[in-house]
């Protein structure tokens, strides 16, 4: 017999540790029975959750289960965000446990989808929230991880609330879980959460987000959501039908973005919610104003293309911009770091990269070095940067470009920006080794990858993959190669 409490106490009445009188059951779930209840202490109104545990279920599923739900009420109490639910306080009695969270009267975000047809406006809207939500959940180092319809309610038709942060995953931790099974939706997962929980990062929230965004303006999933192993073949073979195609509507802006979030590789989605954010207010203020468009004025392109690069091909790009003699900015981004060459009359102006300080000439060959990545040019005068300006023979500053590509093309087919570096033994104190190797030591922890390195560390990516390449050699570091092929 269960020892718990829920079949004979736990209804209208019982107090939770004297402090949450439950009032009335408003909703039951897989995982947990959930109550209106008053706070006696404030006199507020706050919903309880219990969990359901059933008698018949085996240890192993039982533990997951706790541990998911004091994941959630632990990791949503470190967030206080206007589109976050509250958790307030975590109770265990016994065998019982409780949540005690912000009292909620709404809508799961598929259920008004499906009851009242929203505008392509109040959708952007809402993904504007949303963006707002994950933006703030990132900057605290957590991943959400099952990012979907059920887990985002809508209250009175206008206000996001992101829910279930319970296999979310604190970075630099190990992922939540007993047996290696995945966590999450798999129709709503991305390729690196699928392969690996250390490769997960804020791209992996986008990604999922990109899914939602496709099922909302299209009605559909992009791979197929009924059959788990082949919405996994799927999700790492195909890609999905452009949502342009299935509604005209979305126009190409809204088609871009979208794909941009479901792109295979993190690098090549977007660098951060915000960036998103940003581009989504773009489209909602020049193709959905206040009064609904009509399909035609949505069809015009208003966002500058974003076009991928691999293998050091920015380099071919800079150089066309050159030979164009063009004047704007290029915007380069991926999963780790932002960037911006500035040109001017076909002469670049100036180089920066977001949080690194070197100089100008470093900069740009750095940014031209990146192993893959977006690109975006905006034409017109370029304005003033934050980065390093370069007075420099353009010639000249073009050759060096390409002979340090030329040395960091010799490193990548051993190193590239998803290997994991780990830590296998520490050096002994009368060892020696070159100020590079100390440096990349101090920053190797086993949960960055190699892209992580080049953004934290205030080093150029040449110099960090050559302390990187001495610690391996001399045994000091294993690094795991992670490849694609």
């Amino acid at each position: 017999m269960s020892d718990s409490l829920y079949s004979s106490l736990i209804s209208p009445g019982f107090e939770v540790s004297r402090r949450y009188v439950l009032i009335e059951e408003i909703g039951r779930g897989a995982t947990a029975a959930i109550f209106r209840a008053m706070d006696i202490a404030s006199g507020e109104t706050v919903a309880v959750k219990h969990l359901t545990l059933s008698p018949e279920m085996s240890g192993p599923d039982r533990e997951m289960r706790i541990m998911r739900f004091r994941n959630e009420a632990l990791t949503m109490q470190l967030l206080r965000h206007t589109n976050i639910m509250s958790v307030y306080d975590f109770k265990q009695i016994g065998s019982d446990y409780f949540m005690v969270v912000e009292f909620l009267q709404g809508l799961s975000l598929k259920e008004y989808v499906d009851r009242h047809a929203p505008s392509h406006r109040e959708i952007l809207l809402w993904i504007e929230q949303l963006l707002d939500a994950l933006e703030y959940s990132h900057s605290k180092h957590i991943i959400h991880r099952d990012i979907k319809p059920e887990n985002v309610m809508i209250i009175t038709g206008k206000q996001v609330k992101l829910l279930d942060f319970g296999i979310a995953k604190i970075e630099g931790q190990n992922q939540l879980t007993i047996d290696g099974s995945l966590l999450g939706t798999v129709a709503y997962m991305s390729p690196e959460q699928i392969q690996n929980s250390r490769l997960i990062t804020a791209q992996s929230d986008l990604y999922s987000l990109g899914v939602l965004m496709y099922e909302l303006f299209t009605g559909k999933m992009p791979f197929n959501a009924t059959n788990p192993g082949t919405a996994v073949l799927e999700i790492f073979s195909r890609d999905p039908v452009p949502p342009m195609q299935l509604n005209p509507n979305v126009g190409p802006d809204l088609n871009q973005l979208i794909l941009s979030c479901m792109q295979k590789f993190p690098q090549h989605r977007f660098a951060s919610s915000r960036q998103l954010q940003q581009m989504v207010r773009v489209v909602l203020d020049k193709a959905y104003p206040e009064a609904e468009p009509s399909p035609t004025s949505v069809s015009q392109a208003i966002l500058p293309r974003i076009r991928l690069f691999e293998s050091f091909r920015l380099m071919q790009a800079v150089t066309r911009l050159m030979q164009a003699q063009a004047d704007g900015l290029c915007l380069i981004w991926n999963a780790w770091q932002q960037g911006s060459i500035g040109f001017n009359h076909g002469q670049i102006h100036y180089a920066d990269i977001k949080g690194k300080h070197l100089g100008g000439d470093l900069l740009l060959m750095d940014l031209l070095s990146w192993e893959s990545g977006n690109f975006s040019f905006i034409p017109g005068t370029p304005t003033e940067g934050s980065g390093q300006y370069l007075d420099y023979d353009q010639k000249v500053l073009i050759a060096e470009a390409q002979n340090y590509l030329q040395e960091m093309e010799t490193l990548w087919p051993d190193y590239q920006d998803r290997d994991i570096p780990e830590l296998i033994r520490e050096p002994a104190k009368n060892e020696v080794f070159s100020k590079l190797a100390q440096a990349v030591f101090g920053w190797v922890d086993g949960q960055r990858c190699i892209g992580q390195l080049f953004a934290v560390m205030p080093h150029d990516r040449l110099s960090i993959l050559w302390g990187i390449r001495e610690l391996e050699d001399r045994k000091y570091i294993f690094v795991e190669r992670l490849r694609s092929d």
